[in-house]
């Protein structure tokens, strides 16, 4: 049984396990998870192994490029390409848990972990749609290193910045749903001064004020097909 084969097994037995847990980080079913991805490969799904690569880049004209590999009820697993300069815009994922292993190059991931909505103001329409979240920091990474892991209250929103051309492996459990109120949402980072008064700001450090925003016109990702060894559908 292929690596890739072995994550999907593990992924649906660790997604589809979770039931009402409310955080999966603590399940001795996350722990052979990540275990597996910190041994996943760029060979293993058979891309290249180095950026320099002419075929690593994404289509041209794209900014990033999106492989899926597995999609069922409990789990998503896929690969992105990013080019040099190129940042994933700041992204949720609401009440979902993932893993993110770079593949190869190094990307810059700067996180951020949800903490409320702000109450807008009546008499100011200006503070609908922000979000005060905790700086969690950012961390440089590279195929050497060990995967991210986010959880629904940890690190949950995130930017990933490609310092080099970049491909990075993404499991998620549950999926990105509407259906099921799991839609990926976009912000960008405003100063602490659009919504709260001088002295509040000076009681909020290691906090950062987030606005919602519809999906930034310049980000899309072109398909690109999955070319590695097929995880098995029953683990689907």
């Amino acid at each position: 049984m292929s690596l890739i084969q072995r994550i999907g097994r593990q992924s649906r037995i660790t997604f589809a396990s979770q039931g009402s847990v409310p955080e999966i980080a603590t399940s001795p079913n996350l722990e052979p998870l990540v275990t597996l991805v910190n041994e996943l490969k760029a060979s293993d799904l058979n891309l290249p192994s180095t950026p320099e690569a002419a075929d690593l880049a994404p289509p041209e004209g794209a900014p990033a490029a999106f492989i899926p590999v597995a999609r069922g009820q409990f789990y998503s697993i896929a690969a992105f390409l990013l080019r040099k300069g190129v940042a994933m815009p700041i992204h949720d994922h609401p009440g979902m848990r993932g893993i993110c292993k770079v593949l190869y190059g190094r990307v810059r991931i700067t996180s951020f972990s949800p903490t409320r909505r702000i109450e807008p103001k009546p008499s100011d329409r200006r503070t609908y749609g922000y979000y005060a979240v905790d700086d969690q920091g950012t961390e440089e990474l590279t195929s050497d290193s060990p995967c991210a892991v986010l959880t629904p209250d940890k690190k949950n929103v995130h930017t990933i910045y490609a310092l080099e051309h970049a491909a990075f492996f993404d499991i998620l459990g549950p999926p990105y749903s509407p259906e099921d109120g799991r839609n990926c949402n976009y912000y960008e980072e405003v100063p602490k001064e659009t919504v709260f008064g001088s002295e509040e700001v000076n009681q909020l450090d290691g906090v950062r004020v987030l606005k919602r925003t519809g999906q930034p016109m310049w980000f899309y990702t072109a398909l690109k097909p999955y070319r590695g060894p097929p995880v098995d559908e029953k683990d689907v």
